[in-house]
């Protein structure tokens, strides 16, 4: 047993060690948003949620537990420019009262929109650069890629945002 617990603090302590050299901190995000656009202007809300995935023999399963407390982020962004099915969006998500946020601009025209197994439903997605951040997240860089559905019939639908980012430790 005590072979082990030293095992177990040397890795710890390797893995402080690590992100006190390189002087980051990483913060990893996946939220899904309510998203109401409002012509070229879109303003989601996404609520604290427990989200598990599991693989078995059956195949993949995915479960989504709400309502578990905590505060909202909010996502507003912006068209920048459409040619076709593509699109390029800006924007930026505030996570909590703190005030602390990211900016996201997308790479280029990296949107993609497709029509939906409905009449009038669509799907698509979209990656983006972490440009920025202000707050607690200030100077924040990394990437995210956000995915929809829409069945075309309600005005709002749900955006499944996934990201990562670093800001100085």
């Amino acid at each position: 047993m005590a072979a082990t617990s030293r095992v177990f603090v040397v890795a710890v302590v390797a893995a402080l060690l690590h992100g006190a050299v390189a002087g980051k901190t990483k913060i990893e995000f996946r939220l899904t948003f309510d998203s109401i656009p409002d012509k070229s202007i879109n303003h989601a809300t996404a609520y604290p949620q427990v989200q598990t995935t599991t693989i078995d023999a059956s195949g993949v399963g995915y479960d989504v537990t709400n309502d578990v407390g905590g505060e909202q982020a909010k996502w507003t962004s912006f068209l920048v420019k459409q040619q076709g099915n593509h699109w390029s969006e800006a924007g930026n998500i505030t996570f909590g009262s703190s005030g602390a946020g990211i900016n996201f601009e997308s790479f280029g025209l990296s949107g993609q929109v497709k029509n939906g197994p409905a009449t009038g439903a669509s799907y698509g997605a979209i990656t983006y650069n972490i440009s920025g951040g202000y707050g607690a997240y200030k100077g924040a860089d990394g990437v995210m890629v956000d995915m929809f559905e829409s069945d075309g019939v309600s005005p709002s639908f749900p955006i499944s945002a996934w990201g990562f980012f670093w800001i100085d430790a």
